[in-house]
């Protein structure tokens, strides 16, 4: 007799390419964003509810993006969502409770997959994501921050987030001159991307 295969062969492999993690009951939600996403960009992981901790810590250092499709979220997952720069879109339900404010519920399949290529394209004081992981910088530099990739990628919107969490993106904005910072709003205290003042986006 031999042994059953792992059900996680392969799957929680640490990978540092950006990635979305995508929890669902069934993977149909994983298979239909990889389908319409240039993978050279993003990795798609797959996870169930209880395998979704496990797909987070895999995401190194943390996924780029949590798209859920689940009306309960484990709370394991929420603390991790709630205190590092991830985008987070939820398809098809209500938003979970106890998600950060910039979470955003999506009730179309085709609004979920502009939303993630929308995220993909941001283009903000010459900054744009890199193949793979991290910023094209306006000098041709690469910045592999998963802080710097997740403030450009969500503006002009904000994080929910402490300000402690983007302390490396402002010392590479400052150490390559670029028009751009990382902005407290003073009505909400969320964490932005903001261009300079008389800088085009």
């Amino acid at each position: 007799m031999t042994d059953e295969p792992s059900k996680d062969l392969g799957m929680m492999v640490p990978d540092t390419m950006r990635t979305l993690l995508a929890i669902s009951d069934n993977g149909e939600i994983a298979v239909s964003i990889r389908d319409m996403v240039d993978r050279s960009y993003l990795v798609v992981r797959d996870v169930r509810p209880d395998e979704a901790e496990e797909g987070f810590h895999a995401s190194l250092p943390w996924p780029w993006m949590v798209v859920g499709t689940t009306s309960t979220v484990p709370d394991s997952v929420r603390r991790l969502i709630c205190h590092n720069p991830v985008l987070i879109a939820w398809y098809g339900v209500p938003l979970p409770e106890g998600l950060p404010a910039h979470a955003v519920a999506l009730s179309t399949f085709r609004d979920l997959i502009t939303y993630i290529n929308d995220r993909l394209e941001v283009n903000l004081a010459g900054m744009q994501l890199a193949i793979g992981l991290g910023v094209e910088l306006p000098d041709g530099q690469l910045a592999r921050s998963a802080e710097l990739q997740a403030l450009l990628s969500l503006a002009p919107e904000a994080f929910d987030i402490p300000m402690t969490a983007f302390r490396s993106a402002q010392r590479i904005l400052l150490a390559h001159h670029i028009e751009a910072t990382v902005n407290r709003e003073p009505d909400t205290g969320h964490i932005g991307l903001r261009t300079r003042a008389g800088v085009e986006v």
